[in-house]
């Protein structure tokens, strides 16, 4: 049965249903899996998921933990464990009584342990630093924290306030940027009334075995002997980027050493680890470093024999002896943020779920692992699996189209049933959505692309619509993975609100350069990247007006990130004219950003082809966005945030372009969000993003004119006094 059939059959969706148009805030307020959070019970009998809530009204998200028994009939949202403002990571204890939760907030973190049988919590652990991640023994009596040091970059500003402080080129202003972690073994008691205190000092059931760089996850061998991290290297410190290599160590809680390199694995991957039952090994998603490779590279070129220099899968590693084995390639796993990983407790082998919805089985023959020795397939309409059980035989993922908002179904691998479990959104039963479909074009240098189009709900063939390009690299299988509302990036995008309005939407990706033999030629450093980014944009116009779809006189476009530098690029050097335009949080590769970060120069360098001095001064001139603001036709909305994530660089990294838009007389718009992330999270920052956003492109390419936001009561204000600055200076 074919997978919309069978959704309209699940859901009892009619299409004789009146539907009212999607708004901003329907996007906004959309629960979503939290899917790395999704975990069966070790029975497989249940399965514990968190869910984002976002509360408009109180300017929050609230994050849902709920467990549902899986032999339960019809969709049931089940019980409603635990709520708190974050909820970072899920474990299940090993006899499947309790999950436990670390549960994160602005003064403090603690782990909880919720009883899905009888509704009750009690304290685990309680810290008044930040926990980044936590694992227990399965046995219940060692639990493994990563707590985050407090204040590094504070205390520096206080101990060098009297007498200042040496800046160093290419180095933070202001202490490392990535932060430090105390790697703390608690010991718990036996149900103890009170939580032990994880940051108390001298408490005889805490052990701090180490301070380490980046720690993004941590993991503790089922006997409690082992505990395996992964670490910034010296090399990501180093750069003071805050970018770079991670590596894996293992701390041997008997003999109470360290291993600060465990073989050659480098970037393992943020999910699970994989433990054998025994925990003498363990398996994970990382890159093998060949070691005549010398430098560690992160892009898994191919080299002769059977492994390359750094080449991806999923490895096992025996403690004993530091040896490492390929259990399966690239081409068969994918990371484990995507797939999920199963050590079964009786026989030495392994299941793999894979994101394409395959479980493959292999079994370990002394240091080497067998093929395969099944991949079964799962339903067709099962294309997101998320986890399964150690038996492998039930499987639990998301059944979510662009269309359809995400749900957990369940699968048996023996008895071929199919269960969805939940319904999350029952909202959008009576909201309306526009039709998708998928694109594909090449552009003039044969680089292949592909989109995800999005018609307006009353689409009339025939009839030419305003169009909007979403511009942005939408990640492994696109954006028909994932149910569009506003995009996954949560700044900027509202491609169903647009369509709604009568635009014509494509979430337009990147063109394809990983051969390299599609890249435009004769550009220095790496500006060859931003012509073949033009070309695909220009090919995806013409592909649409051939399709007598668009007028080209009436196209916008909207770039986020990476892709608003790219955006800013094509407006000051391509001759194709928008109707308006849309830039967010980027800034890169004008003057000014190449000094504020103060980070390595080299990377602004590489791109441009050399430094804004000497010989290759001219070359800033010619391709930064900044340098160029005189050519820009286009009337540009820019939005920039203040977050920690953005290093309080604020409005500066839009600035320098938009005071020389306004200084030569182009309408220009600059928004700032002070305590905004770079990807929007609070609901009144996304609220205001996707709302602004849709009004500007209404405005310049619709001439419409809602009602003002309460908390932009001047808006049109300020647009009509741009429209008159644009007729003045011939921009439209």
């Amino acid at each position: 049965m074919q997978l919309c059939l069978w959704l309209l059959i699940l859901c009892g969706v009619s299409a004789a249903v009146d539907k009212r148009a999607i708004t901003v805030e329907d996007c906004v307020r959309t629960r979503r899996l939290v899917r790395e959070s999704t975990i069966l019970s070790p029975d497989g009998n249940a399965v514990a998921y968190v869910v984002k809530a976002p509360d408009i009204a109180n300017n929050r998200n609230s994050f849902q933990l709920r467990v549902r028994g899986l032999a339960k009939e019809g969709r049931d949202n089940g019980d409603l464990l635990y709520e708190a403002i974050d909820i970072a990571r899920i474990q299940w204890t090993s006899d499947g009584k309790e999950v436990a939760t670390l549960v994160n907030s602005s003064q403090n973190s603690k782990i909880q342990a919720s009883d899905p049988s009888t509704h009750s919590q009690r304290s685990l652990v309680s810290c008044s630093s930040r926990i980044k991640d936590f694992a227990i023994d399965s046995k219940g009596r060692i639990l493994v924290a990563a707590v985050e040091q407090p204040g590094d970059a504070e205390s520096l500003r206080r101990a060098t306030a009297k007498y200042g402080y040496v800046i160093h080129p290419g180095e933070p202003v202001y202490a490392d940027l990535l932060p430090k972690y105390e790697i703390k073994v608690i010991f718990l008691p036996a149900r103890g009334p009170e939580p032990v205190d994880a940051c108390g000092l001298n408490s005889p059931m805490v052990k701090t075995i180490g301070t380490l760089t980046g720690t993004t996850r941590v993991s503790i061998s089922p006997d409690g002997r082992f505990v395996a991290y992964n670490h910034a290297s010296d090399y990501e410190t180093s750069s003071g980027s805050g970018m770079g290599l991670h590596r894996l160590g293992l701390y041997d809680l008997q003999a109470k050493t360290f291993r600060d390199q465990v073989a050659s694995l480098i970037d393992p991957d943020f999910g699970e680890f994989a433990w054998a039952p025994n925990g003498d090994s363990f398996a994970l998603y990382a890159r093998l470093e060949h070691k005549e490779s010398g430098t560690a590279r992160t892009g898994g070129e191919q080299g002769k024999g059977d492994f390359s220099p750094v080449t991806p899968g999923i490895y096992a590693v025996t403690i004993a002896d530091n040896s490492i084995s390929r259990v399966l390639p690239d081409t068969v796993a994918s990371p484990v943020y995507e797939s999920r990983l199963s050590w079964n407790s009786a026989s030495d082998r392994i299941s793999v779920l894979s994101q394409s919805g395959k479980l493959a089985t292999v079994e370990r023959s002394g240091s080497t692992w067998k093929k395969p020795l099944d991949a079964l397939a799962s339903p067709d309409y099962a294309h997101q699996p998320l986890d399964i059980a150690v038996d492998a035989q039930r499987v639990v993922g998301v059944l979510e189209t662009g269309t359809t908002p995400a749900d957990l179904f369940s699968y048996d691998q023996h008895s071929k049933e199919v269960k969805l479990l939940t319904n999350l959104n029952p909202e959008y039963d009576e909201i309306s959505l526009g039709k998708d479909e998928v694109v594909q074009w090449k552009n003039a240098y044969g680089a292949a692309s592909s989109g995800y189009l999005i018609k307006p709900p009353d689409f009339r063939s025939g009839h030419h619509y305003p169009l909007i390009i979403m511009a942005k690299d939408w990640g492994s299988g696109g954006p028909s993975r994932w149910f569009i509302s506003d995009t996954i990036y949560q700044t900027v995008f509202p491609p169903q609100v647009l369509a709604n309005s009568g635009f014509l939407v494509v979430l337009a990706g990147n063109p394809d350069d990983e051969t390299q033999r599609t890249q435009p030629r004769g550009y220095p450093g790496n500006m060859g990247e931003g012509y073949a980014f033009m070309s695909s944009i220009e090919s995806l116009i013409k592909l649409l007006q051939q399709r007598n779809l668009i007028q080209l006189h009436n196209v916008g476009i909207i770039g986020f990130s990476r892709t608003s530098w790219l955006t800013d690029f094509m407006l000051t050097h391509s001759s194709f004219k928008f109707a308006a335009a849309s830039s967010a949080d980027s800034g890169s590769y004008n003057y000014g950003l190449y000094w504020l970060f103060n980070f390595p120069l080299s990377v602004f360098e590489e791109q441009i082809g050399g430094p804004p001095y000497g010989k290759t001064f001219k070359l800033w001139l010619e391709y930064s966005p900044a340098f160029n603001a005189h050519r820009v036709q286009t009337p540009l909305l820019l939005e920039y945030c203040g977050g920690k994530d953005n290093l309080k660089v604020g409005p500066l990294g839009g600035l320098e372009f938009f005071t020389a838009l306004r200084r030569q007389g182009k309408p220009a718009e600059l928004f700032y969000y002070p305590t905004g992330e770079h990807q929007l999270d609070t609901p009144f920052e996304r609220v205001a993003s996707l709302q602004r956003n849709v009004d500007w492109f209404k405005f310049w390419m619709q001439d419409k004119e809602d009602q003002a936001p309460s908390y932009d009561p001047e808006q049109y204000v300020r647009w009509r006094q741009l429209r008159q600055l644009t007729r003045k200076s011939g921009v439209k």
